[in-house]
Order: C-alpha cells, then sequence, then structure tokens
C-alpha cells in the first residue's frame, strides 16, 4: 500500500509534467521529512555521497 505521505517517483515525474513548481516544493518537503527520519533513527548523513555523483546523472 502507498502512503500519501511518501509519493512514488514516477508520480513525481508526473507531476512535474504538469507543474513544475509544486513538484520541486513537493518533492522538496518529501526530502525534509526523510531526512528528518532517518536522522531522528540515528543515521549519519554527513559523509552521504550525492546521488548525481553515484548515478553520473549531472550534465
Amino acid at each position: 500500500m502507498a502512503s500519501p505521505f511518501c509519493p512514488r517517483p514516477g508520480k513525481l515525474g508526473e507531476l512535474w509534467d504538469r507543474d513544475v513548481l509544486l513538484a520541486t516544493k513537493t518533492a522538496t518537503v518529501f526530502d525534509y521529512v526523510l531526512a528528518a527520519e532517518l536522522r531522528a533513527c540515528g543515521v549519519d548523513m554527513s559523509f552521504t555521497l550525492c546521488s548525481t555523483w553515484i548515478t553520473g546523472t549531472r550534465k
């Protein structure tokens, strides 16, 4: 079951196609909540690699 608070990446892509600003705001809020939850669980993200560096998607 999908959570209403955890948008699937595909849904963010669909939202981007319709409304770039809303998609950006939605992704930002999602990322903030995700980071807060990980921090609350004791996950140290100070050494986290940039995802664009890992995937090579940065142009």
